[in-house]
């Protein structure tokens, strides 16, 4: 892959962010039932609005390079390391796994740190306990995201995390009667 093939990949993948982000923001307008899928969507805007910064600075530093160097300085970089553009798009794994949800906790000796609350808590064997959300429950935006990693080859982590039995409890018990409440309705 060539300077120029790499600085046109970054355009594509700027005009496909660009048009996810848009996607993302119009679908605020419509009412999702599920305030999970409300969170999933503030942060998927965040973050591809950190994915836009990130691809134009990478964009901008590559056209510089393009710039500032001449086509045999090139063939002398390329000559000295040879496929490094192949390398230098780290999109991929610098996104992937990227967590829509909840943080993952840093554990150790009985304690989790949660990033999301800036603090320490005991935690019980076992614990903590990540749980993915259903596509039933991000409604519509499912779709979105599915069609955001197909098209950039990345993929989200959208799980809940649970600290301790209790509050994993809670929310079986929430959930339960969400559905039941649900089955009981008139459809």
């Amino acid at each position: 892959m060539t300077i120029e093939d790499l600085i046109q990949l970054h355009i594509d993948r700027i005009a496909l962010l660009a048009h996810s982000l848009r996607a993302a923001h119009l679908g605020r307008r419509s009412k999702e039932s599920r305030p999970v899928a409300r969170k999933v969507r503030r942060r998927l805007i965040a973050v591809l609005d950190d994915m836009l910064d990130y691809e134009q600075e990478i964009l901008a530093a590559d056209r510089d390079y393009l710039e500032r160097t001449t086509p045999a300085e090139r063939a002398r970089d390329d000559h000295a390391e040879p496929g490094w553009c192949d390398y230098s798009d780290a999109f991929a794994i610098d996104w992937s796994g990227t967590e829509l949800l909840d943080p993952a906790p840093l554990a150790g000796n009985g304690r989790a740190y949660d990033p999301s609350m800036g603090r320490w808590y005991r935690v019980e064997p076992g614990y903590p306990i990540r749980i993915p959300v259903t596509t039933e429950e991000l409604g519509e935006l499912a779709a979105l995201l599915d069609r955001i990693e197909r098209d950039l080859g990345i993929s989200f982590s959208i799980e809940r995390v649970f600290w301790n039995e209790d509050t994993l409890v809670a929310f079986s018990l929430d959930e339960e009667a969400r559905s039941t409440r649900a089955a009981a309705q008139p459809g």
